[in-house]
């Protein structure tokens, strides 16, 4: 019976751990999804701004 329990508090540990790292590259994707969002729509008010000024 010993076995057992050990054998599910370590499929439990297993499944903990493989959400934890699935919610870890999760966050990193996202954080890369905003960060390049980010950048792009700096970049086309920039581009806006740039195009605004010497259409003038």
């Amino acid at each position: 019976m010993a076995s057992h329990e050990s054998f599910c508090k370590n499929l439990v540990d297993y499944f903990r751990q493989a959400a934890l790292v699935y919610c870890l590259l999760m966050l990193l994707v996202i954080m890369f999804s905003v960060n390049l969002t980010n950048y792009l729509l700096y970049h086309i008010q920039v581009y806006c701004v740039y195009l605004c000024y010497y259409s003038l």
